[in-house]
């Protein structure tokens, strides 16, 4: 129809809240005489109808999500009251509606992105009117009570039970919501309070008008305090989701909502004693309510229908009436399905009850019999009790009576004999008993156990109806997502072109088998006007530099709290000169300023006179519609300074902050400002990180920047944007300075910090700077005045500070045109160098460095002091003899090697009042090396160490300063091994900058500052770490520690070698992290948003990689985790092991600098918390248990599978179940096959195939080191021998059995055959399991039967501890055999390939991926040892052994190694990174 309206809420669920605003909605339109028909959510057409009105809860959550997509409806709708969950970021839909309300001004806030006006109108349920009859009417001082489970914890229940016993109130019990467990819960609430009433259940308006009626109200319902506000009765909210937090804020009823037993008690007392009056804000909201009315009525259409309209809206209506009865018919076709069933089950039920009654009889029945023996057993007492008097009677008698003694003892025999007989009896009866019992715990338990079999039924029926519908509704998912895991995330992958336009025909597809062709060409129309009229969005292009902003800051509600919370507000004055500024960059700018979440600033815009009438326009409107935008035109263009100057005057902020006219600021980059300042409220310069954002929106170039580098700043303007500044420091040093136009800040900043030393620094993306063609951030070629400009402005700032000395642009920095620069210093005044180099018996090394300081140093005022460590070779006494005139060479014996107190001792004998400490295998480079670090070391007091660049002899670097946490290491050295050449990360490399510490190899430093902090730590860090000690502690008071690559020089130390590798300290490392902890994971110099996997700066991905193997044993499993771990470890992730069991591979763990920890499942989350990995990998099935722990703790989960046989760990393993394969974010399966088994469990579609890889470096050193002759002799074996060996644990699985017998068939016929055959089974386990302890004495046996003993070996576990020792019965084989039953991919036979042997295998499972028959290898058929005796006999012929064995290698080479391995598992990591927790 033309004008047909349609109401769409949810009407299904049965939610009181939602059909009570179903029921507003239908009154309001009722009232204003207007048609409409209610619709189903997914089950109409759009385009039938004018307009939808869509009301309800919250409607508008992330997608997707099943059922609310369904209300996410284009056209020009309209929007009733609606609530918000969450952050959904598919709301463009909602730009055509015409006419949007919400309920909470928080909604309001959620949509402020969408550009449209959004209302906040009272939710509408308030308009409903009450029943003239309810089922109960409340009496006088009346208390109303809904709740719901899970609100008090059992103590607080107790409480509350017994407080509101006591209340003078008539209580009633409410239930409100649709689900049942508020009925059962108030039901028990309510037998537990004394002549309370529980309320039947009630529809919505019933529930209206009976809250209407009470006179105080409890609850934990939104509409229930809704109906209970409207109707100005006094209530409690008793939850605090942020619904109804922001319904009660809206009205200043706050502090009566509660999640606090004993506070919700003492307000609600407050309000028994001051009943609040709410009847303003009612009125305030019903008079919205009624300009929401009246607006409808103006966009609705009037409800008056011509017959055209009519005839047609009954078409329609007999159509919905027919498809209506098809659904009836449907439905009650279930319904009689149902009914039978249910008449099955009752039958069912039926014959249990008979089946009770009987045993309730039978158990009666017993009853009585254990008490008419009880009976008999008291008439048995009594009687033996007579006959003992007798006895005793007799007994007396036989005193006086001697004659008839003999009568009486034949009596007491007969009287034993009877009471022995009754005893037994007795006895057999307590055992009837107790058997009895027994069969009636026995049927009990297995009455239950049918009952709970009944309810286990009923809720499968249940799931499988559902599952049922579900599936029938998703047609089209069905099709489609059966090949997606396997093919799109490989061919497409996600980001590319292709990626896109397959999604989106996927999209239409959909659209076209759900909605038919109209629907399709209505969206393909709307998505082609979107694609042409959309502007860029920020977000869309780098959601990975915004996403730490909801970690590190929270959601904007969240932020609006903080910035609540904060008692220090000052203005800060934004900055913005302008001239010409192209329209669309302007707005962007000042929108990026109207959209902070901190309010209390001001835009200072001075226009430079612009011509572009676009640009003055722009400024007015702003200007006309805040009061905050303050606008200056001026009469012409004075330059950037002059221009900013301008704009500086009208500032009126206690702080400035600087925008240009072409950049944007984030949201949070004025509130995170804010906050620091309250910390520190003596901030003088707040500096923040910031982005390149091109024309397309596109962000790059993330500057993440150092704290506080003054000497950094000196080499260039590495602050940047965003700075905020205090005014009163700005009017001191008198703004800006036209004469360095072009690099005005830095020259602003370079004067600013000689007045203060309060500067900080936000390490978070604040400010994103436009790259255009004419802009800086894109070249300062666009501007190459403004390098001169810069180089001025440093020039400026060393006659300032009375620094004698020239800037320079380096030649990279010229070639470059890059603003960096570097001072040549002309030396105040000439000072003595001690130069102190300790040794001890490296003579060719000392003499080469002595040489190279003497023949190239051009500074001469210092003196060399040679710390002579002990040495005894001939040629260094030698060399010492013959510069005794040369230096001065001072012997000094330590215990031990203890290089601190070498150069404590050193500085005590130095003459010269700067020290450099320099190693003895060094050798200088630059000449000038000296001045420049004494140049630094004289220009402020305040340094107190210098360092150089320390280059290899390949001219790769050694050291460039020093960054502590970097690479596992308590501290490691920056940029090692690029290029000397190579500037790095923002040419840190290659300019002058402060760090934390610097290495000792070569550093200089004053003597009055190291005897004032104390020197070297002699006695806790003797050999490692202490120049990184020292240097802490310089900055410790209040020194600084500058890094110059103008000085440089060789180390010639081993390239492989870490900072701390030279020698095992353990004991120093922890000493160094107990001192430090708290800085070695928050480098002030560094940043934290940069990563410490590697030494290049390159960005923090989440690249902390936990492994968890179910043993550290040297098998197969294990092994592939340890070769994944190296292979991670080198792509720069960190990462540690987690095992429950102990095992060799700790040991090489460790040599690869892999943390390794001991902890069984149940007491990880300690060590998680610790150690906070993002990923974790989880080995081998039988780590299961792992999985649920990590999720619970938002870790992305990759699990590893290699075990083929499901059913047995099913069976044997306690608490396996489907969960684990649903809940991990990807299960791996080493081949193919052994996923087949699994594919069942795949309903996440989480599965893939990554085949095992090994490492070939390693394997290819080891042989490259080892000689198969040598380790044959060494380990016992004829060196012509042909060796036929088996790698494994000794078990039935792996069937080394056939494998025994294979080789006792072919040694049976050796008189056929030339060469002396000798077998190997390697890998028994002496003390295994009582299984393969079994299995290994019965493969015993047969070698024993045989007679094989010498050619037929065994080698143990004990006897192979090392990785190595495994690797030497590989190089000495030339058959490899696998005789396994069961097998997923195995390690063993890629080891064997790699020492291109051939294989001779079962072809289970994956083994078929790995080997291909006749080609690399021979299968034979499992069990049958004599097709595999045939099959090695095959491989005595040398040429086909050699055939099989290179094309082996040949495969492994191609397919299977650890870095093909590792970089499909390195994507998998990477897509959980992307996906956060």
């Amino acid at each position: 129809m033309k004008e047909s309206v349609g109401i769409l809420y949810d009407n299904i669920s049965g939610n009181t809240g939602d059909v009570a605003i179903g029921l507003s909605i239908k009154k309001i339109l009722k009232d204003m005489g207007v048609g409409y028909e209610e619709l189903i959510p997914g089950r109409f057409n759009p385009n039938n109808y004018n307009t939808i009105i869509i009301g309800g809860g919250h409607l508008i959550r992330p997608s997707p999500d099943f059922f609310y997509d369904k209300f996410k409806i284009n056209g020009q709708h309209i929007l009733n009251t609606v609530g918000i969950v969450g952050s959904p970021d598919d709301l463009d839909y909602l730009k055509d509606y015409k006419y949007i309300t919400v309920r909470s001004s928080w909604d309001k806030e959620q949509l402020f992105y969408l550009k449209k006006e959004v209302h906040v109108v009272p939710c509408t349920t308030m308009l409903l009117e009450d029943l003239d009859n309810i089922p109960v009417i409340p009496k006088k001082k009346s208390l109303g009570i809904h709740l719901t489970p899970n609100f008090f914890s059992k103590e607080e229940e107790v409480q509350f039970i017994e407080w509101i016993s006591t209340l003078p109130f008539k209580i009633y019990f409410l239930p409100i919501t649709h689900y049942n467990q508020d009925y059962i819960y108030l039901n028990y609430l309510s037998s537990r309070v004394k002549e309370s009433v529980l309320l039947p259940l009630m529809n919505p308006l019933e529930i209206f008008t009976f809250i209407g009626k009470l006179d105080f109200f409890i609850s934990c319902s939104l509409h229930g305090a809704i109906f209970s506000y409207r109707h100005n009765v006094p209530f409690i909210l008793y939850n605090y989701d942020e619904k109804m937090l922001y319904f009660m804020k809206d009205r200043g009823l706050q502090n009566y909502i509660f999640t606090n037993f004993n506070e919700m008690k003492s307000s609600l007392i407050t309000l028994f004693e001051e009943v609040p009056d709410y009847s303003d804000m009612i009125s305030r909201d019903l008079s919205l309510l009624e300009k929401h009315v009246q607006y409808l009525r103006e966009i609705l259409p009037s409800g008056n229908f011509s017959e055209e309209d009519i005839n047609e809206y009954k078409s329609l209506n007999n159509y919905q009436i027919h498809n209506l009865q098809s659904q009836i018919r449907a439905y009650e076709s279930h319904i009689r399905f149902a009914d039978e069933q249910m008449a099955h089950i009752k039958h069912f039920l039926s014959n249990i009850d008979i089946r009770i009654s009987s045993l309730t009889q039978e158990l009666n029945e017993m009853r009585q019999g254990i008490t008419d023996r009880d009976v008999r057993i008291s008439s048995l007492t009594q009687e033996l009790n007579e006959m003992r008097q007798d006895i005793t009677d007799r007994d007396v008698r036989i005193s006086s009576l001697t004659q008839e003694l003999n009568e009486m003892r034949q009596g007491i025999t007969d009287r034993d004999v009877r009471i022995s007989s009754l005893t037994q009896e007795l006895n057999e009866m307590r055992q009837d008993i107790t058997d009895r019992d027994v069969r009636i715990s026995s049927l009990t338990q297995e009455l239950n156990e049918m009952r709970q079999g009944i309810t286990d039924r009923d809720v499968r029926i249940s799931s499988l109806i559902q599952e049922l519908n579900e599936m029938r509704r998703s047609v089209v998912w069905n099709l489609t997502m059966k090949y997606h895991n396997c093919f799109v995330e490989r061919v497409l992958s996600s980001g590319t072109k292709r990626r896109e336009l397959y999604d989106l025909g996927l999209k239409g597809t959909r659209i076209l088998a759900n909605d038919g062709l109209g629907s399709f060409c209505n969206v393909a129309t709307q998505y082609i006007r979107h694609k042409r009229n959309s502007t860029t969005n920020i977000e869309a292009f780098d959601k990975t530099i915004f996403k730490k902003w909801d970690e590190d800051f929270g959601p904007q509600e969240i932020a609006l709290e903080v910035y609540k919370s904060l008692s220090y507000k000052p203005r800060i004055s934004i900055i913005m000169p302008t001239w010409n500024t192209e329209e669309k960059w302007l707005r962007r700018a000042i929108e990026s300023v109207k959209n902070q979440i901190y309010d209390n600033w001001e835009l200072c815009i001075a226009d430079g006179g612009s011509t572009k009438s676009d640009t003055k326009n722009v400024l007015q409107e702003y200007a006309d519609s805040d009061t905050r935008i303050i606008l200056k035109y001026l009469p012409e263009n004075m330059d950037i300074s002059g221009n900013s100057n301008n704009a500086l005057n009208l500032a009126s902020g206690d702080f400035v902050g600087f925008l240009d006219h072409d950049d944007e600021l984030t949201p949070y980059a004025l509130i995170e400002n804010v906050k620091l300042l309250n910390l520190h409220p003596e901030a003088d310069l707040i500096y923040s990180d910031h982005a390149k954002i091109d024309e397309n929106g596109l962000i790059y170039d993330q500057e993440f920047k150092p704290d506080w580098s003054p000497e950094l700043l000196l080499s260039y303007c590495y602050i940047g944007h965003l700075k905020i500044i205090r005014k009163s420091i700005l009017d001191e040093v008198g703004g800006f300075r036209s004469q360095f136009d072009g690099s005005q800040d830095y020259d602003l900043l370079l004067r600013v910090t000689e007045k203060t030393e309060n500067v900080y620094h936000i390490p978070e993306i604040l400010y994103l700077w436009r790259a255009t063609k004419k802009s800086l951030a894109q070249s300062a070629c666009s501007k190459p005045y403004s390098i001169e400009r810069g180089r001025m402005a440093v020039e400026d700032a060393l006659e300032r500070r009375g620094i004698r000395g020239e800037v320079l642009l380096p030649d990279f920095a010229s070639r470059n045109r890059l603003g960096i620069y570097e001072i040549k210093f002309s030396i105040k005044y000439r000072e003595l160098v001690t130069i102190i180099i300790p040794t001890k018996d490296n003579v060719e090394l000392l003499k080469r460095c002595v040489d190279s300081i003497e023949a190239k140093t051009t500074y001469d005022d210092y003196e060399i002091l040679i710390l002579d460590n002990g040495s005894e070779k001939k040629e260094t006494m030698n060399f010492f003899e013959s510069s005794i005139n040369k230096y001065r060479i001072i012997k000094v014996i330590t215990e031990g090697f203890n290089f601190s107190e070498l150069v404590n001792f050193g500085v005590s004998q130095a003459k010269g009042d700067i020290i450099v400490l320099l190693n003895d295998d060094t050798e200088v480079i630059t000449p000038s090396w000296i001045e420049d670090m004494l140049g630094w070391i004289q220009s402020d007091d305040k340094i107190g160490a210098v360092g150089c660049k320390l280059i290899y002899g390949d001219g790769s670097i050694q050291h460039a300063g020093v960054v502590l946490g970097m690479c596992s290491h308590p501290a490691d050295h920056a940029f090692k091994l690029r290029h000397y050449k190579d500037g790095g990360y923002l040419n840190y490399a290659n300019v002058v900058r402060n760090y934390s510490a610097v290495t000792a190899a070569c550093l200089m430093t004053k003597k009055s500052a190291f005897n004032q902090i104390g020197g070297f730590d002699d006695e806790n860090l003797p050999i490692s770490f202490n120049d990184v000690d020292y240097c802490l502690r310089l900055i410790e008071n209040d020194f600084r520690v500058v890094y110059t690559p103008k000085a440089m020089l060789y180390h010639h130390e081993g390239k492989s070698r870490g900072i701390g590798e030279q020698i095992d300290r353990p004991q120093e490392i922890e000493f160094f992290e107990s001192k430090w902890g708290d800085l070695i994971f928050e480098d002030r110099f560094y940043n934290k948003n940069l990563s410490l996997s590697g030494h290049d700066f390159k960005f923090k991905s989440d690249d902390r990689v936990l492994l968890i193997s179910h043993n550290l044993n040297t098998e197969g499993a294990p092994i592939l985790l340890f070769n994944l771990g190296k292979q991670l470890k080198k792509k720069g992730y960190e990462v540690a092991v987690v095992s429950p069991h102990d095992g060799a591979l700790k040991k090489d763990y460790s040599q690869h600098r892999i943390k390794s920890y001991i902890y069984e499942s149940d007491n990880i989350l300690n060590f998680i918390e610790y150690y906070k990995p993002k990923v974790a990998l989880v080995n081998t099935i039988v780590s299961f248990k792992y999985i649920k722990i990590l999720k619970s703790c938002g870790i992305r989960i990759i699990w590893i599978l290699h075990e083929s046989e499901r059913d047995l760990y099913f069976r044997d393993l306690r608490g396996l179940n489907e969960l684990p394969f649903e809940i991990a974010d990807s299960v791996v399966f080493v081949s193919d096959a052994t996923r087949n088994v699994y594919e069942d469990l795949n309903k996440s579609k989480n599965f893939v195939t990554i085949h095992n890889g090994i490492d070939l470096s390693e394997i290819e050193e080891f042989i490259k080191n080892n000689d198969k002759k040598v380790l044959r002799s060494q380990l016992g074996y004829p060196e012509n021998a042909l060796i036929i060996t088996t790698v494994g644990t000794v078990c039935p699985r792996k069937d080394q059995e056939t494998f025994v017998k294979a080789a006792v068939d072919l040694l049976s016929d050796s008189a056929s055959i030339d060469i002396e055959l000798c077998f190997l089974v390697v890998g028994a386990n002496g003390e295994g399991t009582p299984l393969e302890i079994s299995y290994l004495k019965q493969i015993k046996n047969v070698i024993e039967i045989k007679g094989c003993n010498r050619h037929i070996n065994i080698i143990y576990r004990s006897e192979i501890p090392e990785r190595s020792d495994v690797l030497k019965f590989y190089m000495i084989s030339d058959i490899y055999v696998c005789a396994s039953a069961i097998e997923a991919f195995p390690i063993t036979i890629l080891e064997a390939m790699s020492f291109s042997l051939p294989v001779v295998s079962t072809d289970v499972f994956g083994i078929q991926e790995q080997i291909v028959d006749n080609e690399t290898g021979l299968f034979f058929n499992l069990g049958d040892y004599r097709d595999l005796s045939r099959k090695i006999a095959t491989l005595m012929d040398q040429d086909v052994r050699k055939k099989l064995g290179e094309n082996s290698f040949s495969k492994l080479n191609e397919k299977f190694t650890i870095e093909k391995m590792a970089t499909q598992y390195e994507k998998l990591i990477i897509y959980m990174a992307m996906l956060g927790n």
